[in-house]
């Protein structure tokens, strides 16, 4: 299906949305086979009323809307995507994530103190400092790990680590799997960052 609209990618409180590079035209059509899907589960279930056929109707709705959003997404694999700089200086101001995919995220990242220790199971995470200073102590020994969410884990911290300073203009690349955390930074401390997940 051929999709040329776009989201816009803050919304008007300058909130990131989420599902960003899925076309809009592609979801005016999401919700028009999902309607005429749900008439005709309506017209094939009306003589048949009970809970069981009402919960077998969600599932049914549930999977094809899925799979439509796929179609969209797995028909749209050059898509250019641009983000303006008014909506880039949004993020910074308070730090977030300019955009979310399945392979990969961009996030606008905004520190005024220290951190915690980080450890990512998916992502390799990819900054370019844009404003301040830090240290950030990376490798080494997490101690009293905790999972946060599926793949994302915590730290108390990190022993026997490498120490690096981060400027304005360096990039630094952390391989999945690696702890990581900011000991330091200047006020504000701005860098984007790519997590790519592989």
């Amino acid at each position: 299906m051929a999709c040329k609209k776009t989201f816009n990618f803050l919304d008007k409180s300058g909130t990131p949305r989420h599902a960003r590079s899925i076309p809009l035209v592609c979801l005016e059509q999401l919700f028009e086979y999902w309607l005429r899907l749900w008439v005709t589960i309506d017209l094939v279930f009306e003589n048949n009323n009970t809970p069981a056929m009402k919960f077998l109707s969600r599932i049914i709705l549930a999977l094809a809307a899925n799979f439509i959003v796929l179609a969209c997404w797995a028909g749209q694999p050059d898509a250019v995507i641009h983000i303006e700089r008014q909506n880039v200086d949004a993020v910074f101001a308070k730090g977030g994530f300019l955009l979310q995919t399945n392979n990969f995220k961009i996030m606008a990242g905004r520190r005024t103190g220290p951190g915690t220790v980080e450890i990512h199971e998916k992502d390799t995470d990819i900054f370019y400092i844009v404003d301040g200073t830090a240290t950030f102590i990376t490798g080494g020994k997490a101690s009293e790990v905790t999972e946060k969410s599926p793949g994302e884990f915590g730290a108390k911290e990190i022993l026997g680590g490498q120490a690096q300073h981060l400027v304005k203009g360096d990039v630094i690349v952390i391989p999945k799997g690696v702890p990581h955390w900011f000991t330091e930074t200047s006020t504000p401390f701005l860098y984007f960052v790519v997590k790519v997940s592989n």
